[in-house]
């Protein structure tokens, strides 16, 4: 592990989705608070810098947050690909911030999300910007509840995939039918409270029945229509 450039205006303007819900402004400011660009190896636990609330920009690589329980079940949080941040919820809410895991060779910079958080009293564009962070996220998590409540173990693998290609794809649009999904068996069926049985019998089936075939390191869709229409 090793740490790079410090990232700039330019640098942050350039990640994922979430940047459309801040001005530039308040970009600036996220600029400000962010720490070096660290680079973490696979299979490791990204540090948190001492930080009570670390919120992290993920500029490359693939990894997902968790929590563990006391008798060490894991309950992993989300999967987060590149681009994304990952911890505002939980910075801004007070909540114990889940640990960052990675599933690739990752870069990322931490920041300090109780400071991004404080931010809010003093600034307009930040507080607007993260209101409307928190709401997609707000969305998309009832969205997963509702799957994990209504859906078949089949389902909700399809789901996850569709909702992963999805955010890869909002990104750096490419309309190919494969993308990178480097996640294991393990940590999909610790996001969605299944077996690795479960988990790898419900990827069978979807490769039996033609609709997309996982790989260790990518997912090939054979069937968009059928995959949305198992996944909604």
């Amino acid at each position: 592990m090793h740490a790079a450039d410090r990232p700039n205006l330019g640098w942050i303007a350039s990640q994922g989705r979430w940047t459309g819900f801040f001005s530039n402004a308040a970009l600036e400011q996220i600029a400000s608070l962010a720490g070096p660009l660290v680079e973490v190896g696979t299979r490791s636990v990204v540090p948190d810098g001492a930080m009570r609330q670390p919120v992290y920009l993920v500029a490359e690589g693939w990894g997902y947050a968790y929590h563990d329980f006391p008798d060490g079940r894991r309950y992993v949080v989300d999967v987060h690909v590149p681009g994304e941040i990952v911890g505002v919820a939980a910075a801004c809410g007070s909540r114990r911030a889940p640990r960052l895991g990675t599933l690739t060779p990752m870069t990322v910079a931490r920041l300090d999300g109780a400071e991004l958080c404080r931010l809010q009293a003093s600034s307009a564009d930040m507080a607007a910007g993260l209101c409307r962070l928190l709401a997609v996220e707000q969305t998309e998590l009832t969205e997963q509840m509702g799957s994990l409540v209504r859906h078949t173990a089949y389902e909700r693998v399809a789901a996850l995939l569709l909702r992963l290609y999805r955010r890869v794809e909002k990104r750096t649009p490419t309309g190919r039918t494969v993308f990178a999904c480097p996640v294991s068996q393990q940590v999909i069926g610790d996001m969605l409270g299944l077996s690795v049985v479960h988990v790898n019998r419900s990827l069978r089936r979807l490769a039996d029945d033609r609709i997309l075939h996982k790989r260790a390191s990518d997912v090939e869709i054979l069937d968009a229509a059928a995959l949305r229409r198992i996944g909604a």
